[in-house]
Parts: C-alpha cells; structure tokens; sequence
C-alpha cells in the first residue's frame, strides 16, 4: 500500500504547453502498471494485465530498458566496419580504424554520431555507412593540438573525450573505446605527414592545363590554360586572353581526383581531373586535362589545404596551403615564416 503522503496528485499550470508535456514525457518517462476486467452480465470473460514503458531512447537506457538491443546495434555496426571504407585518395593509406563517436553541434541540433574512425597518412575521417556519409574530415596539417578530458556522459559516469584543437581555433572532440591507441597513432601520422608534404614537389603555375567549358554553341570543348592561386583561392584563366574563367576557394573543395573512370577523354590521351566543389546552390563538378605529373602536385595541395586558404609564398610565387607555409616554410626556395623562426634554434 503507498502512503498517503506519498501518493501523486494531479495538479494544474496553465503555463504548460504541449512542448513542456514533451520534453517531460521523452526526459521523465511514463510507466503505466494496469489491470482490466472485462465482465457481460456481472461474469468476467477477459483479464488484461498492461506493463508500459514510454521514454527517449536516453532515457530508456538510462533506466536499463532495451540494452541488449542497443548492444546488439553497436556490435552489428562494429562488425560491418571492415566490409567498406570511407572514399580514399589516390595513394592514401589507411593507419588506423575504430569505432567512435564526434560531437556534431549546428543551430538547434546537436548530438553525438557515431562512426568508423578511419585515421590515414593524410587525414582523419569518421565515416557512417549507413546512409553512407563522411560525417567528419580533418587533414592532419590542420591539426594544432590533442588532448583528453573527463566529461559527464547521460549513464551517469563520467568518460574520457579526445579534444583535437584546429589551426582554425576549432574544437573537434571525439569518444572512441581507447583512446591510447588513437592518441599514438594521430602522434606518428602527423609527424610522417610532416616530412611526406615536404618532400612533395610544388605545383607549377607555368604548365598547361585544359578546362572543359561549355561554349555559347552548347558544344563543349578543351580550352587551354593554367592554374594559378589568388586570393586564398584556385583559379584558371585561358592561354588566350580570356580572364578567369573558372575559381574555387579551398574550403569549398568537397572532392578532387585523377581517374578515367566516367569522365570524357582529355584532349590528346592526357589525364582528367575531376574537381567536386560547392556551387551556389548545390555541389557541382569541372572537368581538367593535362599531363598526370602535372595534375598530381595541385591534386595534393587542394586535398591538403581543405578546410584552409590557400596560398603563394613570399619569395618565390610557389602555391601552397597557409598554415603549412607558416609552419613549415617554402619546400621550393627554402623560405621560413616568423613564426616557424620564433621555434628555431
């Protein structure tokens, strides 16, 4: 029998709202325990003995309802991980795999989705395989600093974050089972990208390269040209005179790769580039041509320089992405940043 005392009591509050009663139902949770009898003539016929639990699905767990299905969920994600992988770049290796989690805050919304974390030579990608989508990509340049934190978790204890802190000023943070392991692979990574990018030769701005571009005929056809960086952004403009006929900043490079698969011939056998990027209004793709010793240097410099601007170097001209020039210096003429001297010897 339960007290009186303790009896609950229904009460009133006009200032309620439909979306208070909500957010109490997904947050508090109600249990219904009933028992119904259903009599013809004063003879029971039907007894119904009702058990109900409704709640957010944090809640639920919170309470232990429904765990062996949330376990079963993340076991069956764990397995698929090794079936497909995130889209890699020609010559990108993968280091590093595990199951995680990244912190995703926009607007109203905000949670935590998780993932495969695939950390590679060049970059840190969390990728979600269904519906397939790479919910986060970070290269490893951009990455200023790493760190772990003990934070609150809606289970009532409290557990390990990594905080990986951009050049941008940004804060990723990231939960993955162990977080060692991730932390000494990103150490190694980032210290062998350090010398693979300087190793790497700088695209030239004197090479031809072909643009497809659609004429006032509807034809389309290659036109000659080169590439060049302005502004923090890549630009082409026409061997004859016509301007800058195609530009894209950096962070609006969602995709670039050199392939022969569905992409028109380039002009005489040459390579094709394809360029995916962000219009106005929707993602949009360009097609380029040249020599593929040519086409690789500036395929590295935009899939390094996502996320950053790009730019020339004060003595020599040589593109390249900002932070890697002020923390590195010129790979081409051997130019230091103050920055970079500030750490000198």
């Amino acid at each position: 029998m339960v007290k009186e005392s303790n009896k609950m009591r229904p009460v009133s509050r006009r200032e309620a709202t439909l979306n208070d009663l909500l957010d109490r139902l997904l947050n508090k949770g109600l249990m219904l325990y009933s028992d119904v009898v259903v009599t013809v003539s004063g003879i029971p016929l039907l007894g119904l003995n009702l058990r109900l639990a409704l709640a957010g699905m944090s809640t639920m767990l919170r309470y232990g309802f429904m765990t062996d299905w949330d376990e079963a969920i993340r076991s069956s994600v764990q397995k698929d991980k090794a079936v497909d992988g995130p889209p890699l770049e020609r010559g990108e290796r993968v280091l590093f795999s595990q199951f995680a989690s990244c912190w995703f805050n926009r607007g109203i919304y905000s949670a935590w989705q998780p993932g495969l974390l695939y950390l590679t030579d060049r970059r840190l990608l969390l990728y979600r395989q269904e519906p397939a989508e790479t919910l986060l990509d970070i290269g490893l340049g951009l990455v200023s600093g790493v760190d772990t934190r003990q934070e609150p978790h809606f289970s009532g204890q409290n557990r390990e974050e990594i905080r990986i802190t951009l050049t941008t000023g940004n804060i990723v943070r990231l939960h993955c089972a162990i977080s060692s392991q991730l932390l000494n692979a990103l150490e190694k990574a980032r210290d062998t990208g350090n010398s693979l990018n300087c190793a790497e030769p700088a695209p030239d701005s004197e090479k031809r390269i072909w643009y497809l571009i659609n004429d006032p005929t509807g034809k389309y056809n290659w036109r000659p040209g080169s590439f060049y960086v302005r502004e923090g952004c890549l630009c082409w403009r026409g061997s004859s005179g016509q301007g800058v006929l195609f530009q894209v900043a950096s962070a609006d490079v969602l995709e670039v790769e050199v392939t022969t698969k569905d992409v028109p011939d380039g002009p005489g056998g040459r390579s094709v580039m394809v360029l995916r990027y962000l219009g106005r209004l929707s993602p949009e793709k360009v097609y380029f041509a040249g020599e593929e010793e040519v086409l690789r240097p500036w395929v590295s410099l935009l899939a390094d320089a996502r996320r950053d601007l790009l730019e020339t170097c004060p003595a020599c001209g040589a593109p390249d992405h900002a932070n890697r020039l002020l923390d590195h210096g010129c790979a081409v003429c051997g130019w230091v940043s103050a920055r970079q001297k500030r750490h000198l010897p």
